[in-house]
């Protein structure tokens, strides 16, 4: 359900049982005053920090400029202090979508050099590969404990 979404849209996704997308890229969005508007994930839905389409979470954090001056404005608002992209990733855990899915690149909290595909292009895509001196451990334990405040299971770690 990504692009316009219209009523029927989501009628005939709800009437076949198929969960709705939510890309948090893509949701940071403030009212007149600045205050964030609610991400709108609902129970019935999957939601990421990113897909294989778009840059890495600290590409796209990093390329917000003057161009998208309100967008940055507001993603501060919803990410607060510290590391946007382990607080993108946090507030992926705490929607209310029945699933959360971070790339892998995000965990690892990489650039832009390493997004996955860039639409529309040709060669240079699908290449990336997860490098073997990631410290496992001590991500798997700061995830497992994300997943454990946030009541999400542990099918992934």
């Amino acid at each position: 359900d990504l692009g316009t979404i219209t009523p029927d849209v989501v009628a005939l996704r709800r009437r076949c049982g198929f969960p709705g997308m939510k890309i948090l890229q893509f949701s940071f969005a403030c009212d007149r005053q600045g205050d964030p508007l609610p991400l709108g994930c609902e129970p019935d839905t999957v939601v990421y920090t990113g897909t294989h389409d778009n840059d890495t979470a600290r590409g796209w954090y990093e390329k917000l400029d003057a161009r998208e001056a309100a967008e940055k404005a507001c993603a501060d608002r919803y990410l607060g202090d510290g590391d946007a992209v382990w607080r993108l990733i946090e507030l992926a855990y705490g929607c209310r979508s029945a699933t959360t899915i971070v790339p892998m690149q995000d965990i690892l909290g990489l650039g832009g050099e390493s997004r996955m595909n860039r639409p529309g292009t040709v060669g240079g895509n699908w290449e990336w590969r997860c490098p073997p001196d990631y410290r496992e451990g001590e991500l798997a334990a700061r995830l497992a404990d994300l997943a454990a405040r946030h009541r999400r299971g542990a099918g992934g770690l």
